[in-house]
C-alpha cells in the first residue's frame, strides 16, 4: 500500500541489533476497506438439517411401529394360533399391534417369572447380556484417517468378533433346541398337565426375551469394533440372520404367554338350553371359538348367534385345576 512507509530509526536489513539497543517500535497496520460495501450476518441455513432431524426422528417411529406390529402378528399367528391347534384363529382385529404393545411391556413379567420358574436360565442369561453391555462402554469404531488403534485394542476387538459369533452360535441353538420347540408346539388342554407346561413356557419367554436382547447388543459392539471392514461386513450378515432367529423365538414364545394370560369374555349360548360357560378365544371363519367348560376342555368353533357375556377369565385360570384358584 502506497500509503504506508518504513519508520525511521529503525535498524537496517541484515543489522544486528546490539545489547543496549532500543527495541523496534510496534507496527501498527490500518486497511481501510470500501465503505460501499454492506455487512451482513449470514447465518447457516439450518433448513438441511431439520430435514434429516425430521427423517431420522419419522423412521426411528415407523421401525419401532412396525417391529411390534410384526412382534404381535407373529405371536399370534405363528404362535397361539398354532399352538392351540387352530391356524386359522384370528384374535385380534387389528392383526397384532396391541398385542405386540402388551409383548413389549410385560417383558420384564416374563424375566420374573423365569427367575421364579428356573434361576439357573436367568444367570445364563445376565451372563449374555452384560458382556456386550459392558463391551459398548469402552469400544469405539475407527475414525477415517484417525491414528491407528494399539495392539491392544485391536486384540480386544478381534476377541469381541469370536465372543460374537459363539454367543450368537448359542442363542441359535438355543432358539432351535428340540426341548425348547417341543413346549410350544402344543397346548395341554388337559387340566393335570396345563401348570406344569405354563411354568416351563414362562421360563422359555423369559429367557427368548433376554436372548433377542443379547443378540442385538452383541450386534451393535460388532459395529463399533475398531476391525476392518470386510471382517465387520461378514460378520454382521451372520449377526443379523441371528438377531432374526432370536426375535421370531421372542415373539412366537412371549406370544403364547400374552394370549394364555390375557382376559377374555366367558359367555353363554343363548340358542342351547344349559350349554353353560364357555370361554370365547377368538374367531374361526367368521364363527366364535370357544373353549368349554368340560372336563378336559375341548375348543369349538360354533355360529352362535347369540350369546350372552357372563365375565371374564383367563385361559390359564380356565385351565387350572378346580379348587386350586
Amino acid at each position: 500500500m502506497p500509503d504506508l512507509a518504513k519508520p525511521s530509526g529503525s535498524p537496517p536489513s541484515g543489522s544486528r541489533r546490539g545489547p543496549h539497543d532500543e527495541p523496534p517500535p510496534t507496527r501498527v497496520v490500518v486497511v481501510r476497506d470500501d465503505p460501499s460495501r454492506i455487512f451482513k450476518n449470514v447465518r447457516p441455513d439450518d433448513g438441511a438439517r431439520s430435514g434429516a432431524r425430521v427423517g431420522f426422528w419419522t423412521s426411528i417411529v415407523v421401525g419401532i411401529v412396525a417391529f411390534l406390529w410384526l412382534t404381535g402378528h407373529v405371536g399370534e399367528t405363528h404362535g397361539f394360533a398354532r399352538v392351540i391347534g387352530v391356524p386359522d384363529l384370528v384374535t385380534s382385529s387389528d392383526m397384532g399391534l396391541v398385542s405386540g404393545i402388551r409383548i413389549a411391556l410385560a417383558a420384564p413379567l416374563r424375566v420374573f417369572q423365569m427367575a421364579l420358574a428356573n434361576p439357573m436360565l436367568l444367570a445364563a442369561a445376565f451372563i449374555l447380556v452384560t458382556l456386550p453391555a459392558a463391551g459398548l462402554s469402552v469400544a469405539a469404531p475407527r475414525s477415517p484417517g484417525g491414528p491407528r488403534p494399539s495392539k491392544l485394542a485391536t486384540t480386544f476387538a478381534w476377541l469381541g468378533l469370536i465372543g460374537a459369533a459363539c454367543a450368537w452360535s448359542l442363542l441359535v441353538t438355543w432358539t432351535a433346541l428340540p426341548s425348547r420347540r417341543a413346549g410350544l408346539i402344543e397346548l395341554p388342554l388337559d387340566r393335570a398337565t396345563f401348570p406344569a407346561w405354563a411354568s416351563d413356557l414362562a421360563a422359555t419367554a423369559g429367557f427368548d426375551a433376554f436372548a433377542f436382547v443379547a443378540s442385538a447388543l452383541w450386534l451393535v459392539l460388532l459395529i463399533r469394533l475398531p476391525l476392518p471392514r470386510v471382517a465387520v461386513a461378514f460378520a454382521a450378515v451372520a449377526g443379523f440372520v441371528a438377531t432374526f432367529v432370536t426375535w421370531t423365538g421372542f415373539a412366537t414364545s412371549n406370544g403364547i404367554a400374552d394370549a394364555v394370560s390375557r382376559d377374555r369374555a366367558t359367555v353363554t349360548m343363548l340358542a342351547i338350553v344349559d350349554s353353560g360357560s364357555s370361554l370365547a378365544i377368538g374367531t374361526v371363519e367368521g364363527r366364535l371359538a370357544i373353549a368349554t367348560d368340560a372336563d378336559p376342555p375341548t375348543i369349538m368353533a360354533v355360529p352362535a348367534p347369540e350369546f350372552a357375556i357372563t365375565g371374564r377369565s383367563s385361559l390359564a385360570t380356565w385351565l387350572t385345576p378346580k379348587g386350586t384358584e
